[in-house]
């Protein structure tokens, strides 16, 4: 089962994807990432064989990402993620959720707001989910917050939170030359 994009505060009937805001890649050809890899470093290395998408959920997803581009974000207890780029130029994330129906998540966003505010994905279902958001490089947690809904998982650039808690306040960043960064909370899934 495959999810298509949504944004924030659009949610389907068993499965969520919500976008918040992505980056635009402009016109990057085949394996430079362009201007994205100055807010992602993970864009800028070469891709491995563990940065590939796997063929069963490529297949799936209704966008038209270029898979050259794909790179392995995190593995949040069998939650794996991916960032990639579709062929009109915007960043996608995927998030695929353990089991065997391969639900999938895709969200994808068009230009510059990445640097501001990151990007947002929630996919459900197989009494499973997901909650994570990709940040641009050099962003940490903003002194001590007293919810600890949000987590860095084991990955730079990549923050997860539970998507059965209940509503939290949305998790401050900073980030270089203190710019800040506000992680809000995609809400519950459906029903």
């Amino acid at each position: 089962m495959v999810v298509s994009t949504r944004r924030l505060g659009s949610f389907g009937p068993a499965v969520a994807a919500l976008g918040v805001v992505a980056f635009t890649l402009g016109q990057a050809i085949a394996n430079d990432m362009g201007p994205a890899s100055e807010h992602l470093a993970v864009l800028d290395r070469p891709q491995a064989d563990a940065d590939r998408i796997p063929e069963l959920v490529a297949d799936q997803i209704p966008v038209d990402l270029r898979a050259e581009t794909a790179r392995f974000v995190a593995d949040d207890s069998g939650r794996r993620s991916w960032a990639a780029a579709d062929t009109s130029g915007q960043v996608c994330l995927v998030t695929v959720l353990p089991g065997p129906s391969l639900v999938t998540g895709v969200t994808c966003v068009p230009p510059a707001e990445f640097a501001k505010r990151g990007l947002g994905l929630q996919v459900v279902g197989d009494g499973t989910g997901s909650e994570g958001y990709l940040v641009p490089d050099g962003y940490v947690v903003e002194g001590a917050q007293a919810d600890e809904r949000y987590w860095v998982s084991t990955a730079p650039n990549w923050f997860v939170s539970s998507v059965h808690a209940p509503s939290v306040e949305p998790l401050r960043l900073v980030g270089p030359e203190g710019a800040e960064l506000v992680l809000e909370d995609l809400g519950p899934p459906p029903d």
